[in-house]
C-alpha cells in the first residue's frame, strides 16, 4: 500500500469513528506532505478521543512513509487547502437523500405573467 492509500483509507476509518466531522485531504508533492484539515474547530482542539486517533494515525504513517510527513489543521491555520482532493462530509451524504425523495409538482407553471402587454424594465435611481 502506497502512503496515499494508507492515509485515505485512515481518514475514511476516521470518519466512520467521527461522522460530524468534515474532512479534507490533499497532498503537497513539493513538501512531501498530506494535509488533512478537519472542521470543526471544536472538535479538533477537544475531543481527547479523537485526538488519540489523530495522533495514532501519524505515528504509524511517519514510521511507514518518512520522509513524507502528514499534517492535520483546522481553521485559522497558516496552512490551508484551497482544492481538496477528497472532502468527508456528513453533508454530501444527506443530500442524495433529499433528492431521492423529490416528487415533482404536476400541473404547476413556473412562468411570471405580466398584467399588461407591455414591461418596463427602466432601473430608477
Amino acid at each position: 500500500m502506497n502512503s496515499k492509500q494508507f492515509i485515505i483509507d485512515s481518514l475514511w476509518t476516521l470518519f466512520e469513528k467521527y461522522p460530524f466531522l468534515t474532512i479534507q485531504y490533499k497532498y503537497d508533492n513539493g513538501n512531501l506532505t498530506h494535509v488533512v484539515n478537519i472542521e470543526p474547530y471544536y472538535e479538533f482542539e477537544n475531543n481527547i478521543e479523537y485526538q488519540k486517533e489523530e495522533a495514532l494515525l501519524s505515528y504509524k504513517f511517519d514510521n511507514e512513509f518518512f520522509p513524507e510527513s502528514v499534517l492535520f489543521i483546522s481553521q485559522n491555520s497558516l496552512t490551508t487547502i484551497l482544492d481538496p482532493e477528497i472532502v468527508l462530509s456528513s453533508k454530501q451524504f444527506i443530500v442524495p437523500a433529499i433528492i431521492a425523495s423529490y416528487q415533482p409538482i404536476y400541473n404547476w407553471h413556473n412562468t411570471i405573467e405580466a398584467p399588461c402587454s407591455t414591461s418596463n424594465f427602466a432601473l430608477a435611481a
